[in-house]
């Protein structure tokens, strides 16, 4: 696998290859375009140069001087050629270098300049220039005038020394362009290493965390503004991780003392029990002991099991129409009797029953957990406080008891699982501080809130659902409290 310093450099040289070549066939073809131009103007001049010293004089054609006066058409070497014909193919005129040889004479000429490449007598590639022109007529005693015939002309060059000129600008340009590619991969090979350094420190820093202790963090010195948010990101990452490592290891930890406390109590139950022959009522009462323990931690595998699936976000909601003095009703029961038994002052303050849209089951296991607290942590001869307020789409239900001997400080670890107040654990099997965790994890899923408070040895806890899409009516006109004692009586 290539690395990205390798791909940096090497699709960087590509595209620089590219734009240098684009560039250097751009300058080839204006190059090559304007010597081309400079070349046939001068074929232009000198074809009109002849064409101007022309004349006809009786059916011949001369020139104003001596054609061997001009060197250019009868050297050997790189010679140039012209050649002259009538409009019947006559040749009257033609350079002394073309010996036995003829220029190609083109078709349909006009009195305008025509360029095009030629095969010159000496074999070279050349270029060649013709048209039609009229010659003065030389009469005596008169100045030189025009006569209505007219002759053709052609004046041709090789084009070798344009050929190499231009030879030499595509090789000096392929030579610029490869030299350039490969001097530029070069010096970015070496700063894009230079600017990818502080990637490889961050490597180095993220193999140095440990798996076991995830507290060192990412750190990059001089980290360019770019890399800070991944830092920052990182190490939010890692406190995230260090933090969940200590929650399920404190899990870990409750899950097995929980589990352990109340095993050890069955165990000593029942080893005490059959040491020795005994009267069928310790046994009964050994029983019962043991079917309470049971049950606490049946109640505790359970609140896990739907912790669990609400982590994994496997707990669908399901609205339905629920009328609240029922369903109030139904989650204070299984603790009516327990707060009859601690002689506890049960008050309901709330508005007339209404029938609401929510979810059932789940409200339903919020209401039985904060019930539970408040009876299992009230002194006998306390009191139990139920406010139900609904406001247009949310409805309120706020349980609150005297007796609490929570802090303050101790609001903030509620809703952690298994933290009790009771640090000694006096009442391991009958509560495992799993409770208001698992509230506080419907709430979230029924997209409501838990809040708690606790002030002058009265706590309160205000459980906030929303309702779907808002009330939908009032029942029978009676209070929350008159329908709650009905119910009871």
């Amino acid at each position: 696998m290539r690395s990205l310093r390798t791909r940096l450099v090497i699709r960087t040289a590509l595209l620089l290859a590219f734009t240098m070549s684009i560039a250097a066939v751009a300058i080839y073809v204006l190059m090559r375009a304007s010597l081309i131009s400079e070349f046939d103007a001068a074929l232009l001049v000198e074809a009109r140069s002849l064409s101007s010293h022309v004349e006809e004089s009786d059916q011949t054609v001369s020139f104003e001087f001596e054609v061997s006066q001009l060197p250019d058409y009868a050297r050997k070497v790189h010679p140039h050629y012209f050649q002259i014909w009538t409009d019947d193919g006559q040749v009257k005129a033609r350079s002394q270098s073309l010996g036995h040889k003829n220029l190609v004479q083109p078709r349909e000429l006009t009195v305008f300049p025509e360029y095009s490449v030629a095969t010159l007598p000496n074999e070279l590639a050349g270029r060649q220039i013709a048209f039609r022109f009229t010659p003065r007529i030389e009469q005596a005693g008169s100045d030189h005038q025009q006569s209505g015939e007219t002759l053709s002309i052609v004046v041709a060059r090789d084009t070798a020394q344009l050929d190499s000129m231009l030879a030499t600008l595509a090789g000096l340009l392929v030579f610029v362009t490869a030299t350039t590619v490969i001097g530029s991969a070069i010096i970015l090979s070496h700063i894009i290493g230079k600017g990818l350094q502080p990637l490889n420190s961050l490597a180095s820093s993220i193999e140095r965390v440990g798996v076991a202790d995830l507290t060192e963090r990412v750190q990059v010195v001089n980290a360019p503004r770019e890399m800070v948010p991944v830092v920052q990101r990182l190490n939010e990452l890692l406190g995230r991780l260090d933090d969940t490592l200590a929650r399920e290891k404190s899990f870990t930890a409750d899950v097995a003392h929980e589990l352990r406390t109340p095993l050890a109590g069955l165990h000593t139950a029942m080893e005490v029990c059959a040491s020795q022959r005994r009267e069928p009522r310790e046994y009964e009462r050994v029983i019962e002991q043991c079917l309470r323990v049971t049950s606490g931690m049946h109640s505790m595998v359970d609140q896990l099991l739907v912790l669990a699936r609400a982590d994994a976000h496997q707990l669908p909601v399901e609205i339905e129409s629920v009328e609240i003095v029922n369903l109030v009703q139904e989650c204070w029961s299984p603790y009516e009797a327990a707060s009859k038994v601690k002689v506890l002052d049960v008050q309901w303050i709330g508005d007339q029953s209404h029938v609401v849209r929510l979810d059932r089951e789940k409200t339903k296991v919020v209401l039985k957990n904060l019930f539970e607290n408040a009876v299992a942590y009230t002194e006998k001869l306390g009191w139990v406080r139920t406010t139900i307020a609904i406001h247009g789409s949310q409805i309120a239900i706020t349980v609150a008891n005297n007796g609490c001997n929570l802090r303050q400080s101790d609001v903030a670890h509620l809703f952690e699982r298994f933290w009790r107040g009771d640090q000694a654990r006096s009442d391991a099997g009958l509560h495992c501080g799993l409770g208001l965790s698992l509230c506080k994890k419907m709430m979230s899923v029924l997209g409501g809130s838990l809040e708690a408070q606790v002030y002058d040895g009265v706590f309160s806890i205000k459980a906030a659902f929303p309702v779907t899409p808002q009330v939908v009516g009032a029942c029978e006109p009676r209070t929350l409290d008159k329908a709650l004692n009905r119910r009871r009586s």
